[in-house]
């Protein structure tokens, strides 16, 4: 994910460039980007260029996860949180923009 938020300073063709900061997806979804702060620091999560904790979002769709899969195997969440992008992004824009779509 392209960070609409921080820049980097990089070689590109032997010339110092000002680029956009690149994240990894959160849980694989593109248009999310999860920024790590280090240990010390709750990990957020960047959509549409805002952040916030990705616990926000996690923890909502954890409770989802054990409501609709009571029986599964907690190491099924990564998949389960993929399957329903829809939600995660439904629950991002209420999180950060305080509506849903």
């Amino acid at each position: 994910m392209v960070s609409t938020m921080e820049n980097d300073l990089k070689m590109v063709d032997g010339t110092w460039k000002v680029v956009p900061k690149e994240f990894p997806n959160w849980y694989g979804i593109e248009e999310i980007g999860f920024v790590w702060h280090g240990n010390w620091a709750d990990p957020e999560i960047e959509y549409k260029g805002k952040r916030c904790s990705c616990f926000v979002v996690e923890d909502t769709m954890w409770e989802r996860f054990n409501e609709d899969c009571p029986d599964s195997d907690e190491n099924k969440f990564d998949e389960y949180v993929r399957e329903n992008k829809d939600c995660v992004i439904d629950l991002c824009e209420l999180a950060l923009f305080g509506k849903e779509i």
